[in-house]
């Protein structure tokens, strides 16, 4: 997502940081699970960035650029 150009580049690195976000709340959940609820807290900003990614496909739409035609 950050390279291709499909989205704005900060959604593309949020959703990276999401994706670890995500898989150190699993690891927490199952090493940890007495602290699950910290992690939670704390990775509840980055996590945000798969609803961001929602909200930028439903008002910008996933329509694909026009490309210039040579005359």
């Amino acid at each position: 997502m950050y390279r291709s150009r499909f989205l704005p580049r900060i959604l593309g690195i949020w959703l990276r940081v999401a994706c670890f976000a995500w898989l150190a709340l699993s690891f927490t959940g199952l090493l940890f699970p007495a602290y699950e609820d910290k992690a939670f807290k704390i990775t509840q900003a980055f996590a945000l960035g798969e609803l961001a990614f929602m909200l930028w496909l439903f008002i910008m739409g996933a329509r694909p650029k026009r490309v210039a035609v040579p005359a």
